[in-house]
């Protein structure tokens, strides 16, 4: 029997040729929270389990012809995106969650003179820096939530680039669910593993202030909110910022608004 995909959903399980769709509340720091939702058109198809729920270790880049390899040494991954950007290793910036499971890691990336971006939380925000111009992240490494692996891989299937990933059990007891549920935890996922079809959507919504979005600005009878949408299959990629009305959305919502 092949091996299964993996749980993307971690607690949830979908496999379906309809639309469907995940949202994550995700804390990007204490300041800092964003609402991500991703949705996938009627061709996409998402594998999960309920029985499992592991995390995962992800890389993704962009600028990046040659593939990069996730088992690979982190020294030769760097030098492969430093070549590729034609700066030095020590020109890049990678983004990485504050996590004592990366100390080890950290230390191999410093050695090589690297510079780190640390998050305190919100592996999904990384990811959008390491997928968008201008916010001086070169990659994306590190070992996350299977959710928010995948809501990373539909933002960069939007966007473009490398996102790769593998299960990443934390204990002998996860590692057994895993294995009796036949999911195989030597695979690597490039993107069209983790989110299939060609006609993904992704919108990201800011709570409060954050590198890539604003937060929701409150004002008499209403609200202000700063969104980022995308599509794959287009490449269409918008910014919205929209006004909310609190009493109309109280009449068609009632007291949730009030």
């Amino acid at each position: 029997m092949a091996p299964r995909s993996p749980p993307e959903t971690g607690a949830s399980s979908i496999s379906t040729s309809r639309a469907v769709s995940c949202s994550a509340i995700e804390r990007v720091g204490a300041d800092n929270v964003r609402k991500t939702v991703a949705r996938l058109g009627a061709d996409a198809d998402w594998t999960g389990a309920n029985e499992v729920r592991v995390h995962a270790a992800d890389i993704a880049t962009t600028e990046v012809d040659d593939e990069l390899d996730l088992n690979a040494p982190i020294e030769e991954t760097l030098e492969a995106v430093a070549r590729a950007k034609r700066v030095r290793p020590r020109d890049l910036m990678v983004v990485i969650l504050d996590r004592p499971r990366h100390d080890e890691m950290v230390k191999r990336i410093r050695a090589v003179g690297t510079r780190i971006r640390f998050i305190p939380h919100g592996d999904v925000s990384g990811a959008l820096m390491a997928a968008s111009p201008d916010t001086g992240i070169d990659l994306l490494w590190g070992i996350g939530g299977t959710p928010e692996g995948v809501l990373s891989a539909a933002a960069f299937k939007c966007l473009g680039g490398q996102f790769q990933g593998k299960l990443w059990p934390r204990d002998d007891a996860e590692r057994k669910a895993a294995i009796d549920a036949g999911y195989d935890l030597d695979r690597v996922l490039l993107l069209d593993d983790l989110v299939r079809g060609d006609n993904t959507f992704f919108a990201a919504t800011g709570v409060t202030d954050g590198d890539l979005l604003r937060g929701v600005r409150y004002q008499h009878g209403g609200a202000r909110t700063h969104s980022l949408v995308m599509r794959s299959k287009s490449g269409t990629v918008r910014t919205l910022q929209a006004t909310h009305s609190m009493e109309k959305l109280g009449e068609l919502a009632g007291t949730r608004y009030d």
